[in-house]
């Protein structure tokens, strides 16, 4: 188990987006945009400080956070980890990825409470893995380095060869969604306002 304050929250906000064609962070949800959805989710969460991993830092100037731009550019989201692992004053951070909007603070603490320290713990549900929303310690940096210093991008890569808690979601799967494609995003509009 892990306390939230001894965590820092990080939003992965750094892809390309290259399968919805614009910044997901910006699509908004209920009257309110992705990101500023997943930022209240880890504040309410009460981790102490949040980070979000950029690559256009001005896109974000009008969030209060402070912003960290990947030194291993074009690594993907494995370089907005190490970013935020090599900054962060915590052990731990916690990982929400930009696409994941209907994830909220119970899910968060729900993984906080069943993450064993100094390990990795990544999520699933119904045995697919995202590797995304998880908690990361600070003593996977070297590894990580390295295998980002040798070109290496794959998350789960990475995770086989590093080792991992895989915490189940599955009750709360319905809240456990990726918006990648404008569809995705249709879909979930379009289940919102048949609520």
């Amino acid at each position: 188990m892990l306390a939230a304050n001894d965590v820092t929250g990080v939003v992965l906000a750094g892809g390309k987006s290259k399968r919805m064609g614009k910044d997901k962070s910006f699509l908004s949800y209920h009257g309110k945009y992705f990101i500023d959805r997943i930022i209240d989710a880890l504040k309410n969460t009460a981790v102490p400080r949040i980070l979000i991993s950029v690559n256009e830092v001005d896109n974000y100037d009008s969030l209060p956070l402070r912003k960290i731009k990947d030194s291993f550019v074009d690594h993907g989201p494995l370089a907005g980890i190490y970013e935020a692992l090599s900054v962060s004053s915590t052990d731990h951070i916690i990982c929400v990825p930009c696409d994941m909007p209907l994830v909220d603070s119970a899910v968060l603490r729900y993984i906080l409470s069943i993450s064993t320290p100094y390990t990795i713990n990544v999520t699933s549900v119904d045995q697919n893995i995202h590797p995304l929303l998880g908690v990361f310690p600070k003593t996977i940096l070297p590894k990580l380095e390295n295998y980002l210093k040798s070109d290496r991008k794959k998350v789960i890569d990475f995770l086989t060869d590093a080792d991992y808690n895989l915490i189940d979601l599955s009750a709360y799967r319905n809240r456990i969604i990726n918006i990648n494609t404008e569809d995705e995003y249709r879909s979930l509009v379009n289940a919102c306002a048949d609520e």
